[in-house]
């Protein structure tokens, strides 16, 4: 009976020899030297951005803003756009490249180190009374551009809103 149950379960899940791929450790801020970003517009339909270093009191939100870091195949098999790219230096001597992506409302998709995956945790409604979701990566592109421009008030804003869309 038992051998019946665990065929009849691998027949309705199915077999597969691939295994989801690991995602690789996620840094704290304490091992972070540099983060340097690039924007793209093609979404926001805003100029590009050239590459910048990100300030160093901006690393550790932008590090919260992306973590914990789960896998998900769902990116990569949607039509998604690039809208920025991190390479964030390690006091290790590691280098990480985090791309950042759009596929519509949702919790920040991205790609980390080849990975596919998502920002775990809860996505929330973030007003009360309305059904308004918040599209995290282009949150994340208006937080990179006001921190471009040196606006402290709107990247305090933005982050705000993230946070609650993250349930924080």
């Amino acid at each position: 009976m038992r051998w019946c149950l665990v065929f009849g379960l691998l027949f309705a899940v199915g077999c597969s020899a691939s295994t989801p791929p690991t995602v690789p450790a996620w840094p704290k801020a304490s091992e972070v030297v540099r983060i340097s970003v690039v924007v793209s517009g093609k979404v926001s339909e805003l100029p590009d951005l050239d590459e910048f270093e990100l300030p160093n009191e901006f690393i550790p939100d932008l590090l919260k803003v992306l973590s914990p870091p789960l896998y998900s195949p769902d990116p990569l098999s949607k039509s998604v756009d690039i809208v920025g790219l991190l390479r964030i230096e390690c006091r290790d001597g590691r280098v990480i490249h985090v791309q950042l992506l759009f596929s519509g409302k949702g919790p920040v998709l991205f790609v980390f180190e080849g990975v596919p995956c998502i920002r775990g945790g809860p996505y929330n409604d973030f007003t009360s009374g309305k059904d308004k979701y918040l599209p995290e990566v282009l949150t994340i592109e208006g937080y990179l551009r006001a921190i471009q421009r040196g606006n402290h008030e709107e990247t305090k804003e933005l982050m705000k809103l993230l946070d609650q869309s993250a349930g924080r």
